[in-house]
């Protein structure tokens, strides 16, 4: 099958409508007919119109090609029924262009030709690509999970802490994980796709209770989003630092350092070296770890302290705040005394607790402590 015009330019057009599409000089009428939807679109030298609201033209741009090229080959007599017909009316001249998503071919009613590109895909399907909202958020609830090949890669829980990974012993990559709950938080849509365009290519499941959003690479640098129920996909520029969204990008850079640290049952001299190489990274992937074994009660107090100690080199309000938390998980006065030697350095007021202490005068301390926690933002 070959075309007069060359269909390459469809995927020209797709990338460089700026240039080559400009708006009709006199109204235009567009008739969009889909398997899913049947409606009108006026384009004039101003714009485009919808059901008499001024709409993006955007979605034109990849409908100009088509009624600029010729075919010469006759189509098969079984093509069968088109997934899309678009039907042009200028100056009392109608044309109809049908297109064939699953053969890539597009027709004029009698002549057909093959087509390329991803142009094809953005065609509009429904009236959903000129009226339908452009921001939108996938909202996580409590708890979501990461599926690829239908196979679980992770889940997250939100706790009174923030969120957390259900599986503890699976170290966060943190950053991406921050990264990936703003991504799909109030993210533009910047185009809408056939489904097509996502066939062969990498995917992966988000899923929030009943509800499962599947994102598919469309381009080098392009996801797109498939919501429940909707027959098409929604892409966002938001989505391009994904990559390839192999299931290694959710485990920290640290995982084998997070683990040793973790482990109660791993010797404590390995915890503390484990420790010490991790200190200069102060990263949420760390941060959380040493958090979780600070405030576990009955872990090892040696560990303890050293975790108390690195954090009074940071001292940050979040870290002072899970200092005087640890208070509240230990009946160990040596490391209570440790406790608030370093706790003093920040309020100099605050009581020191000592081994002289009785347990009422114990927890009075504690709680002058906690509630001059209530002072650190």
């Amino acid at each position: 099958m070959r075309l007069f015009t060359s269909l390459a330019s469809f995927l020209y057009f797709s990338f460089c409508f700026s240039i080559y599409f400009s708006p009709y000089a006199h109204a235009t009428e567009f008739t969009f007919t889909s398997r899913l939807d049947k409606f009108v679109v006026d384009a004039t030298d101003t714009g485009a119109t919808y059901d008499g609201r001024s709409v993006s033209i955007e979605p034109l741009v990849y409908v100009k090609p088509l009624f600029d090229t010729q075919f010469e080959d006759l189509c098969d007599s079984d093509i069968g029924r088109a997934d899309l017909t678009i039907t042009r009316r200028h100056d009392d001249k109608e044309e109809k262009r049908k297109i064939y998503f699953e053969k890539k071919i597009i027709s004029d009613g009698i002549h057909c030709g093959n087509v390329t590109g991803r142009g094809l895909y953005q065609l509009p399907i429904h009236r959903n690509w000129f009226e339908d909202k452009k921001n939108v958020t996938i909202g996580l609830g409590d708890s979501f999970s990461i599926w690829q090949d239908d196979l679980l890669v992770t889940e997250f829980i939100k706790t009174p802490r923030g969120w957390r990974n259900k599986d503890a012993k699976f170290f966060t990559n943190w950053e991406f994980f921050e990264k990936f709950i703003n991504s799909v938080k109030e993210f533009p849509i910047d185009f809408r796709m056939h489904p097509n365009a996502a066939k062969d290519s990498a995917s992966f499941e988000l899923r929030q209770g009943s509800r499962k959003f599947t994102f598919f690479k469309t381009g080098d640098k392009t996801w797109a989003v498939q919501f429940p129920g909707m027959p098409w996909l929604s892409a966002s520029g938001r989505f391009g630092f994904y990559d390839e969204m192999r299931a290694e990008i959710w485990l920290s850079p640290y995982a084998k350092s997070l683990k040793i640290l973790g482990d109660p049952t791993a010797k404590p001299d390995n915890r503390i070296k484990a420790l010490r190489e991790l200190a200069s990274s102060w990263s949420p992937d760390v941060k959380y770890v040493i958090y979780d074994v600070l405030l576990s009660n009955g872990d090892n107090v040696e560990v303890r302290k050293e975790i108390s100690n690195v954090m009074r080199y940071k001292p940050t309000d979040e870290n002072f705040k899970n200092l005087i938390d640890a208070l509240k998980t230990t009946s160990d006065v040596n490391f209570l005394e440790y406790l608030t030697k370093i706790l003093k350095l920040r309020n100099p007021k605050g009581p020191q607790i000592s081994d002289e202490d009785d347990k009422a005068t114990i927890d009075k301390k504690i709680s002058e402590w906690t509630t001059w926690r209530k002072t650190l933002r």
